[in-house]
């Protein structure tokens, strides 16, 4: 009898907590796409969405965003005081109250005011509510903002989630002893030049190196030097891709790190001495041989610089 009483109040337990697991009234919150509740990069490539669940019908909604010194630019789209955040307090967006912040973030495609009241669901696309607010900011990488959205529906029950978001800088390529990138005078005489560091430039890319690609644009550069390129890759045209092109990452792995030694890296150094090397079989013509670095990383942040050199006619020495 004792183990029938058990096994009886066990199974109602478990019933009990089913049922809480299941109640389809309450509200609930799920996130879309790339991403989850702990981290969504704050990228274009991202595709990640809050998606509210009310089944007693939304009656109030507010997101409350921790962007620290860049609450200041949130303020200018908030029109409740109270609201206004501070470097340490919270800037909310009452999405169907304030008429100031609804025209705001309708004008950015973000469903506000009048068309959420009475639905049972709605998305947020919050991603896109940070980056516009941050868009031209000195934002360091590496940075993290948190944001709590609260709903309360038509029966005065509540709830809220929180969520954070992350910010990674884009690439960044440097020619650290040409600061400027000015053209690059090279005198046909030097074979070996001092100061080789002269021809390195260098790549940054906290969100990890995905695609980097080095074009000569043949319209100015010198003809032997196209085609000595174009022999080097795949296909046969001055493009040298040194992750997806095995032919280049083998050809040009003495002057680039290459395919599983730069995909996924944060730095690499690029060097263009060889471009120096072929002068001996550069034609008698004046060429500006201009190289175009793209660097991508896993977020689809680019970075793109020209490097250009110019090689004087041979009968002007």
């Amino acid at each position: 009898m004792k183990r029938f009483t058990l096994f009886f109040a066990a199974c109602a337990a478990l019933f009990c907590m089913s049922c809480k697991k299941t109640d389809p009234d309450r509200i609930q919150f799920t996130v879309e796409g790339d991403g989850s509740f702990s981290r969504i990069e704050l990228a274009e490539s991202v595709n990640a969405r809050l998606v509210i669940s009310a089944p007693r019908k939304i009656n109030g909604l507010t997101v409350s965003m921790a962007l620290g010194g860049f609450n200041s630019i949130a303020n200018q789209h908030i029109g409740i005081e109270p609201n206004k955040g501070t470097e340490k307090r919270n800037a909310v967006f009452d999405l169907i109250n304030d008429t100031k912040a609804i025209a705001y973030l309708q004008g950015l495609g973000i469903a506000a005011g009048a068309p959420l009241l009475s639905e049972t669901s709605a998305t947020l696309d919050i991603k896109k509510i940070i980056m516009a607010l941050l868009e031209g900011q000195p934002v360091e990488n590496d940075r993290s903002f948190a944001v709590s959205v609260e709903v309360e529906d038509q029966d005065g029950y509540k709830g809220n989630t929180d969520l954070s978001f992350h910010f990674t800088s884009a690439p960044e390529i440097t020619w650290p002893r040409n600061t400027a990138f000015s053209t690059l005078n090279l005198d046909r005489q030097v074979r070996d030049p001092e100061g080789t560091e002269l021809y390195k430039l260098s790549v940054k890319a906290p969100g990890k190196i995905a695609s980097l690609v080095i074009s000569l644009d043949e319209s100015t550069a010198d003809n032997k030097l196209s085609t000595w390129i174009a022999n080097r890759v795949t296909p046969v045209k001055p493009v040298i891709d040194l992750i997806d092109d095995p032919l280049a990452s083998n050809e040009f792995k003495d002057w680039f790190p290459t395919r599983d030694a730069l995909k996924g890296a944060e730095k690499a150094t690029l060097n263009f001495l060889f471009v120096n090397k072929n002068l001996p079989d550069f034609s008698d013509k004046e060429s500006l041989n201009t190289f175009t670095i793209t660097v991508t990383d896993r977020f689809g942040k680019k970075a793109e610089v020209q490097a250009v050199f110019h090689v004087p006619a041979k009968t002007s020495l």
